[in-house]
């Protein structure tokens, strides 16, 4: 790393290329050194540990449930997001994610949530609604074979199961067992929607329903890029839920952060101050395909209107999502669970015996942190 030109790296997708491409090119345009920036694969970013990158990068786009076992790789950001006009307007639990051990340790410059998404056109045109129960959901999937896809890998798998567990009033913990009535909806689900979807990561799925090619998904991370389109008909809601009534859906998104090697202090601390700012997160990422963290833009019906109406359409599942825990062993859990649900749900494996594998992952992982101190 070298004092002349960060280096950054974050993940590869137009929802995060975008926006960092854009917001380099305004920067450089003001004068400042280019950014570096280097892509890794989506199942990278879900995974990866911070400390393989930390010593490479001095910027790093990070997921926040990686922050309890990796903070110790980064510097706090308090100090530059408190400088930031602007900040403090965080959209539902977007900044406060990154908060652990009495410090913050990124900037919230994407904001995610679980959604249902779906093309209300087709939906219209075999006669049938939006579906807002998980029976609706199975049913629809039933009468059409085909039409309804689920964003199911390993971790999409578990991302799942975490939203639909706090739909149900049982949220996944690392204190608690996983939830048996949460893991039969998300393999009922499995087992009614093509095979081949088991695969696919959520933005293989938009794909799909942007050409037309699915009418409908319960459950995947919501993307501004596949609604701000020219002529998309792609649209989100808020997941199912046994009840109709709406729930809570899983908090995504993603982050800033400073490696605890860089050498620049100072350019990483300006670069996440100025993203962080109001204007920069409206006339600089919006237009880029960016959704970031600012509430004002959330209810601003000019950047709403550049997103093709994406802050309007999941601001209510913002407001009201759940955040994966915040443990430390959290990260070995999730790679464990997301390994278990991948095979399990491809193999049709019987919903008991993923369950006494899960148990026995979270006991382990809850179990490795004990020994390790």
């Amino acid at each position: 790393m070298t004092g002349a030109t960060l280096r950054g790296i974050g993940w590869d997708h137009p929802r995060c290329v975008g926006p960092l491409r854009a917001a380099d090119a305004a920067w450089t345009r003001a004068g400042h050194p280019h950014i570096e920036w280097t892509f890794r694969s989506l199942a990278e970013f879900n995974s990866a540990p911070l400390a393989s990158l930390a010593g490479d990068f001095d910027l790093l786009i990070v997921d926040h449930p990686m922050i309890a076992a990796s903070w110790q790789e980064l510097q706090p950001v308090d100090a530059w997001l408190s400088t930031a006009a602007g900040q403090g307007d965080s959209v539902g639990r977007s900044q406060a994610s990154y908060e652990w051990a009495g410090a913050t340790w990124a900037s919230a410059l994407d904001a995610a949530v679980h959604v249902s998404a779906g093309r209300p056109d087709v939906l219209a045109l075999i006669g049938e609604n939006w579906p807002t129960t998980w029976s609706q959901v199975f049913e629809l999937a039933s009468r059409h074979e085909g039409l309804v896809l689920a964003s199911l890998t390993g971790d999409d798998a578990l991302c799942t199961l975490l939203s639909v567990s706090a739909s149900l009033g049982t949220p996944l913990s690392l204190e608690d067992p996983v939830s048996e009535e949460a893991l039969h909806i998300v393999a009922t689900l499995a087992g009614v929607v093509p095979r081949e979807s088991l695969g696919y990561r959520p933005p293989q799925v938009l794909d799909m329903l942007k050409r037309g090619q699915a009418a409908f998904s319960p459950a995947l991370f919501s993307y501004a890029t596949y609604v701000s389109a020219p002529g998309s008909k792609v649209k989100y809601d808020r997941v199912p839920s046994v009840t109709g009534k709406p729930r809570s859906g899983l908090l995504g998104g993603a982050g800033l952060a400073v490696s605890r090697h860089c050498e620049d202090t100072a350019a990483a601390g300006r670069f996440c101050t100025w993203t962080s700012t109001y204007d920069v997160q409206r006339d600089v990422l919006v237009p880029a395909g960016g959704q970031p963290s600012s509430r004002r833009i959330w209810l601003d019906p000019e950047s709403d209107a550049v997103a093709g109406g994406f802050f309007s359409q999941t601001l209510p599942a913002m407001d009201t999502a759940v955040t994966r825990p915040k443990h430390p062993s959290w990260p070995a859990f999730q790679h464990a669970a997301a390994s278990i649900l991948g095979r399990g749900l491809a193999t049709r494996a019987r919903e008991r015996t993923m369950i006494q594998q899960l148990e026995t992952a979270r006991l382990e992982a809850v179990r490795s942190l004990s020994d390790h101190h």
